[in-house]
């Protein structure tokens, strides 16, 4: 048989392998290139970033040092509230003590105040007198809203016929109760406390802190008593105030 002549091979074929394999090479490099670019916009937002003086770090008696930390002291709510404390105190400094009573735990101020400063007997109508004892406390919490976690006010009668007459108990919880809402809401519309955690409680007869049989006594126990507090302590009870200050109900 006659054989089939041979077919020539290129020998330059090579050359397009070669030129296929440089050329993904090429891509390979670029993407990697591409992926490793830093932004320059990037890049100077941060340079301009560590530059800024808040990044800095201070030295022990580096002035920015003081200024952060008395900052830091400002922005304390807890400092704030003593301050608030010791307002209320300063307002009602010189103040007769037997009729104005202020105390405070640290969490917490409680003023209390006999009912012949604001009201007329069995009337819920504030005095002159009452007006200006109100004005000194409104003065003093004015412009510390923020920090007041709950304000209450608590009104408190005496016992003038027995207790367990049912007019007596209407109109002894009925008149305390009026009284503290006359306080409360004459302190709302001088001060920014709406939404805050407000109320104002009648106890009536029922919390005693003196002898009802003796003029003295019942004088004691008319009352109207301002509870400030903090976020802390807001949810305190008037029971828990009490046992806090250590006032003690007379049986």
């Amino acid at each position: 048989m006659e054989k089939k002549p041979r077919k020539k091979t290129d020998a330059n074929a090579w050359l397009n392998t070669y030129a296929d394999m440089v050329t993904l090479l090429l891509c390979f490099f670029v993407l990697l290139y591409s992926a490793s670019e830093i932004d320059a916009t990037r890049w100077k937002q941060i340079a301009d970033n560590l530059r800024n003086p808040a990044f800095q770090p201070t030295q022990p008696g580096d002035p920015g040092e003081e200024e952060g930390m008395d900052t830091a002291q400002a922005e304390d709510p807890l400092i704030d509230f003593r301050a608030l404390l010791n307002k209320i105190s300063e307002e009602f400094e010189g103040e007769n003590t037997v009729d104005i009573q202020i105390s405070e735990s640290g969490d917490f101020v409680f003023v209390t105040f006999r009912d012949s400063i604001f009201f007329e007997p069995n009337k819920a109508e504030l005095l002159p007198s009452g007006n200006r004892a109100l004005r000194k406390f409104i003065r003093a919490i004015s412009g510390s809203e923020d920090v007041i976690g709950a304000l209450k006010v608590y009104g408190h009668t005496t016992q003038l016929r027995e207790a367990n007459e049912y007019l007596n108990i209407r109109f002894d919880i009925g008149l305390s109760t009026e009284r503290a809402a006359t306080v409360l809401s004459r302190i709302m519309i001088d001060c920014d406390i709406v939404g805050k955690n407000v109320s104002a409680d009648g106890k009536g007869m029922y919390w005693p802190v003196a002898d009802f049989r003796t003029e003295e006594g019942r004088r004691m126990n008319r009352r109207v008593e301002i509870l400030v507090a903090n976020d802390l302590t807001k949810g305190i009870t008037l029971e828990e105030v009490y046992e806090v200050l250590g006032i003690e109900l007379h049986e």
